[in-house]
């Protein structure tokens, strides 16, 4: 069997933890990444045009052909096109909403976005999915649920 001397065993634990703090360091010091700049553009474009009701806003953070799907109360998947909600956003009007990222995860071209929208008495979850097109970061579908 192999044995180490407690020096050794303290000596490995210090590197391990320098290690762990100059990486976390470097990450947390490093410029934001302009793609994620450019994503964040395309949610606050999804937020903003929601708490304004302003659909030019939303017509730039969704792609046209965009779906958007939920579960109804009878249990089944409820599909509703981009023009239907732009047309409910349009009715309802302006909100008072308070908007949260709550995680986002990105691949190349590919990113994930969980977002939340507080409306007071009722909570919307939204799970995005999003392409970076040659026009920047598009919501291709959003998959939602409401608290």
């Amino acid at each position: 069997m192999l044995k180490l001397s407690i020096d050794k065993i303290i000596g490995r634990i210090v590197v391990f933890t320098l290690l762990i703090v100059l990486l976390a360091s470097a990450n947390a010091s490093g410029q934001k990444d302009p793609v994620d700049a450019e994503l964040m553009q395309t949610l606050n474009n999804y937020f903003d045009g929601r708490r304004n009701a302003d659909l030019g806003l939303l017509r730039k953070a969704y792609d046209p052909e965009a779906g958007l799907e939920t579960v109804n109360a009878e249990g089944e998947i409820q599909h509703i096109s981009f023009k239907a909600y732009l047309e409910v956003v349009k009715s309802a009007g302006p909100v008072k909403v308070k908007t949260e990222v709550v995680d986002i995860s990105i691949t190349h071209t590919v990113a994930v976005a969980q977002t939340r929208f507080d409306y007071g008495p009722v909570i919307y979850h939204d799970y995005l999915t999003l392409l970076k097109t040659k026009d920047g970061w598009k919501i291709i579908n959003k998959a939602f649920f409401k608290l």
